[in-house]
């Protein structure tokens, strides 16, 4: 009788065990699974600087160096500084329910065009890569806050940046940009934009309607002069033209009534409008 129980109790503990093992292995989909090998295998991953984890058995991957889960699906991915080389697959798009993606200070250079189907992504940084262009879906994230793109080699922006309405924080600096979209004029809920270090020569009118602005950041372009509609930015605190060619500036420049820094210098300007004594 004893062993009879024995072997009732192994089978019964051998079963919960597998049902166990059944649980975790369901841990994320296995398009997500994919996603993550696709990204390691396209970006030189035996030679990222951690790597720990990766490529491990079927439910181990939100152990995964840098992966985040909830409780069924991967939702962040924090891999900056990580020596990753190469370009960012198609699957990345199948991480769906990311909301925090940084990949920042890698040698990545390009974008597919799937990453519009990342929109619950709040965070998406891309500081310190090769990124000579941006896929027109980028219009798609919707919900993103906080987008960092300094320091690529972007001559350009899809129109379609002008969907990202819900921006708060974009970070352009020390890129190539020549020119930006009158789309820009969408983003009313950015109060934060830097644009320092890129070749602008000037500003399309729209650039007023960022009325929620708080800090701009324009230094070091090829300015040469401003559009009146910057007068609308009358909620901006620290306003930066410093090394552009700046000969004069719009009268309009004393509606920024609550500016407490303003930075001109190494510009060509040879008088101040009259307005200039409203700051």
């Amino acid at each position: 009788m004893k062993k009879y129980f024995t072997i009732i109790m192994c089978i019964v503990f051998l079963s919960i065990s597998n049902i166990l093992i059944s649980f975790c292995y369901a841990a994320i989909p296995e398009t997500e699974r994919d996603a993550l090998i696709d990204l390691y295998n396209n970006t030189n991953g035996p030679e990222w600087s951690i790597n720990d984890g990766w490529l491990g058995d079927v439910g181990t991957e939100c152990s995964w160096y840098g992966v985040l889960c909830d409780e069924k699906h991967v939702i962040k991915l924090d891999l900056l500084y990580n020596e990753l080389k190469g370009i960012v697959p198609t699957s990345i798009g199948n991480l769906v329910n990311l909301t925090y993606l940084d990949l920042s200070n890698n040698q990545l250079s390009s974008l597919p065009e799937s990453v519009g189907f990342l929109v619950n992504l709040s965070d998406f940084i891309l500081a310190n890569n090769q990124f000579s262009s941006l896929p027109e879906t980028i219009g798609n994230l919707v919900n993103l806050t906080y987008f960092d793109l300094s320091e690529n080699q972007l001559s350009s922006l899809p129109e379609s940046v002008g969907y990202l309405v819900n921006l708060s924080d974009l970070f352009l600096a020390n890129n190539q940009l020549s020119s930006l979209p009158e789309t820009i004029g969408n983003l009313v809920s950015l109060t934060y934009l830097d644009l320092s270090v890129n070749r602008l020569s000037s500003l399309p009118v729209s650039f007023g309607d960022i009325i929620n602005l708080e800090y701009l950041y324009l230094d070091n372009n090829q300015l040469s002069s401003l559009p009146e509609s910057v007068g609308f930015l009358v909620n901006l605190s620290d306003f930066i033209l410093a090394n552009n060619q700046l000969s004069s500036l719009p009268e309009t420049i004393g509606n920024l009534v609550n500016l407490t820094y303003f930075d001109l210098g190494v510009n060509r300007l040879s008088s101040l409008p009259e307005s200039f004594g409203n700051i």
